[in-house]
């Protein structure tokens, strides 16, 4: 489709085109109504009012009587002309505006409107000139036959702030008026070309805006899953090889670093999770030392099924039934113990508590249950029997 709107000299007057006029859509500019407006020598604007606002509602016939409004364009790229057959410099620029059409036509993203509008109150009598209508300028010329919106009374010119015909705009899909320029008669050589070049551009860089996500959805997008429960952790969730790759693929986003620990029988290689700089999460391998043989949150960054989280939930806080059978822990930490529902848990719940009561939880008082606080959670992948 195409639209196009007018507003210049008479066409008998004999007055010489004017140098080009592009203006692309600047940084967005509230009340840009109050500033003035920039003209070369011959009168064309050099900027225009409404690039970055929102194109105004309009409704009007065509010339083969279809009804064309503001909301056939929404969801496309669109080029707005407003012309006249009145006009000296939309007579000049008409071939290339045929052109332009053309060029657009090629391509499914972009579509073409074009409005003839009104022009001055002393041409009312004869808005289309000595051809008396569309078709037969049409026909005269040699040009294929479109719909061309009809503003016969100036309305839509108006509500555009359309100060010189031709006038070029590029609406985008959500109806923001993107970029603006004036005739193409005065840069004839690669003046379509360029235009089109400019257009793609545009188009592009939108695109790439609006699919990129808002910076909520990026840490969002980013964050690996924050739960851990027996169904895994992150993209850890059955057997996966104890090495540095496999690792980094289960833990994407992250930073994963190898750390050796001495101790009195052998030395013990474990990789430690970091967010940044804050560690987030042990990995140790299982008794061959091939696998993982558990990965345990040691920061609220990993919240457990019920919700539970590191430093903030008590003992007291687990129902008996949920909480199963607690041992010793005898790994990272000293002071805790170790909770799962059963035999083959994939899921445990480490609570810091005092030396007396570290073997279990059967004989701990509630009060002291209550303020013993959880320290990790830990997954425990299928190869391995906690």
């Amino acid at each position: 489709m195409m639209f196009v709107l007018s507003a210049c000299y008479d066409e008998d007057s004999g007055n010489e085109s004017s140098p080009e006029v592009v203006s692309e859509k600047p940084n967005p500019v509230q009340n840009t109504a109050s500033k003035p407006i920039d003209h070369d020598n011959h009168g064309r604007p050099k900027t225009y009012k409404l690039v970055g606002q929102k194109a105004p509602v309009f409704s009007t016939t065509s010339s083969q009587g279809e009804t064309i409004s503001s909301a056939d364009l929404e969801g496309r790229w669109t080029v707005v002309n407003f012309w006249g057959l009145y006009c000296h410099d939309s007579l000049n620029d008409a071939k290339y505006a045929n052109a332009l059409k053309t060029a657009i036509d090629q391509d499914p993203d972009l579509n073409y409107l074009s409005i003839h509008t009104a022009p001055m109150e002393k041409q009312l009598s004869r808005p289309f000139g000595k051809w008396g209508a569309i078709e037969t300028f049409f026909q005269d010329k040699g040009y294929d036959e479109y719909p061309v919106a009809l503003d016969i009374d100036a309305e839509i010119r108006d509500i555009f702030n359309i100060e010189w015909t031709p006038t070029y705009l590029l609406i985008g899909p959500d109806l923001t008026i993107e970029s603006f320029r004036t005739d193409f008669s005065v840069d004839s050589k690669n003046g379509i070309k360029d235009f089109i070049k400019k257009v793609q551009n545009i188009k592009k860089k939108k695109t790439d805006q609006s699919a990129r996500p808002s910076v909520v959805e990026q840490a969002y997008n980013a964050a690996p899953a924050a739960t851990i429960s027996s169904a895994g952790v992150a993209g850890l969730s059955s057997q996966t090889p104890f090495d540095m790759w496999a690792i980094q693929q289960a833990f994407d986003g992250y930073d994963v670093r190898a750390v050796r620990i001495e101790t009195p029988q052998k030395d013990l290689e474990t990789y430690e999770i970091y967010n940044e700089q804050e560690l987030v999460m042990l990995i140790s391998p299982d008794e061959t030392g091939d696998w993982v043989g558990d990965a345990t949150a040691v920061t609220p960054e990993f919240k457990g099924p019920l919700g539970e989280t590191i430093g903030v939930s008590r003992l007291g806080d687990i129902p008996k039934d949920i909480l199963g059978k607690c041992e010793h822990e005898i790994g990272f930490y000293k002071n805790a113990l170790t909770c799962r529902s059963d035999n083959i848990s994939r899921f445990a719940r480490i609570f810091e508590i005092p030396d007396n009561y570290a073997t279990s939880s059967g004989n701990i008082p509630s009060e002291v249950r209550q303020a013993s606080k959880l320290i990790g959670l830990r997954f425990i992948p299928d190869n391995r029997v906690f």
